[in-house]
């Protein structure tokens, strides 16, 4: 941080300086607060009342400055941070395994955060916080795509009638029929598709390398002939990959299309990060 003060040339930003001396702000970022310690509650058990105000402001600047397109993604991200947190979570799969969770809903395709809320270890169900998260955009006719962590029948219902459309993996335990579950668990031929249907509420079944169930009112049962890179085995024993047609649902096709908003928006503040540490070095 002091680097932005620093007066030789490769580093020198007049800007800075022009408002106040490094000192000062070091010493005012030690006492900085967006909250009234004193005006906390004494039977509080809200945990981000000293930061709600901030977030939010923030949220509020996300939704005015910019209209989201139609395709929308829910993802969980993590915000890195080692410090003492009673909400603090770990996951050894991802690269940094300590951090703050977030629920963040995103666009598909730029990975523009439009929402986000903070988990805290309890509070909301999984309803209420994709409802809260889709409150400002519904009837708009967005839709939105979820993986089995959200997913389940009566979500996609109770979306659908305030104008939100669906798609997604699901736990075939939330809401699919008896026979359906039944069916996943027996063997199934590659690339066979089973489904059933209420309303405009389609729960399909496809076999690859294993049973995708998913869940989906964008889509009917239809296949789709897509490429993708198949490891084979060459006349002289050696393996390689190589491109071939498959047949995949729609539903999936579009489901892995636009999945990524949040993963975009990870991968972009990491590369942000990787140029501010080489800055340092």
């Amino acid at each position: 941080m002091r680097m932005y003060w620093q007066t030789n040339k490769p580093w020198h930003a007049r800007f800075f300086n022009m408002f106040m001396t490094s000192r000062r702000f070091q010493h005012t970022g030690q006492f900085f607060h967006t909250f009234n310690n004193n005006a906390v509650p004494v039977n509080n058990t809200e945990k981000m009342i000293k930061v709600r105000p901030v977030m939010n402001y923030l949220k509020h600047r996300f939704q005015e400055v910019n209209s989201p397109v139609k395709e929308l993604c829910l993802d969980e991200g993590t915000m890195a941070w080692r410090g003492r947190l009673s909400f603090k979570v770990y996951n050894p799969n991802k690269p940094d395994k300590y951090g703050v969770k977030l629920y963040m809903l995103a666009e598909s395709t730029s990975g523009y955060i439009y929402g986000f809320e903070v988990y805290c270890g309890i509070g909301q169900t999984i309803m209420e916080t994709v409802t809260g998260l889709m409150r400002p955009l519904l009837n708009k006719g967005h839709h939105l795509y979820m993986d089995n962590f959200y997913n389940s029948v009566t979500l996609t219902e109770k979306l659908r009638e305030v104008g939100v459309y669906t798609c997604g993996t699901i736990r075939l335990l939330r809401g699919a029929p008896k026979d359906l579950q039944h069916i996943a668990k027996t063997k199934i031929d590659v690339d066979t598709t089973v489904y059933r249907r209420k309303d405009n509420t389609f729960i399909l079944l496809w076999k690859d390398k294993r049973v995708v169930s998913m869940i989906t009112n964008l889509h009917n049962a239809d296949i789709n002939r897509v490429q993708k890179r198949k490891r084979v085995r060459r006349p002289d024993g050696t393996t390689g990959l190589q491109q071939v047609v498959v047949n995949k649902l729609q539903a999936i096709v579009d489901y892995n299309k636009f999945m990524k908003g949040v993963d975009h928006f990870d991968q972009m503040v990491k590369q942000a990060d990787v140029q501010t540490e080489s800055k340092t070095v």
